[in-house]
């Protein structure tokens, strides 16, 4: 049993026996210098970036993302994240692994968020 400090009375007590099990380590994180898997939607994107003058950085992590309504783990899933920069402006897209395929999701430019892998590439 983990102690825990209980600032209401300024002492340590003994945690819950209910407590919620850790969330779940990632197995890879985006630091770890992890190879990038070959995805030709990632290729794709960064070919036009780098032609138009972005620096890139493409990492790679793999973990468990909440759930959206109960923040339980969900099943292990990797993603590549494309991160540019150009004269201080910085734009981001992620290719998340989805239960049957890949798909792109949080993607912005600055601070504007674009709901389409068209609408962000054309924002570049």
């Amino acid at each position: 049993m983990i102690d825990f400090y209980d600032p209401a009375n300024y002492t340590w007590r003994p945690a819950p026996d209910d407590l919620p099990e850790p969330y779940p380590a990632p197995e890879v994180t985006s630091r770890d210098g992890h190879p990038v898997p070959e995805k030709g939607a990632v290729s794709r994107v960064l070919t036009l970036a780098l032609g138009k003058g972005w620096d890139a950085d493409v990492t790679y992590a793999r973990g468990h993302l909440p759930h959206a309504t109960t923040a339980r783990p969900l099943t292990c899933r990797g993603s590549i994240a494309v991160r540019l920069t150009r004269d201080g402006v910085r734009a981001v897209a992620v290719y998340r692994e989805g239960s049957s395929s890949w798909a792109w999701d949080t993607m912005y430019v600055g601070t504007q968020r674009f709901t389409g892998i068209e609408e962000w590439e054309g924002a570049l």
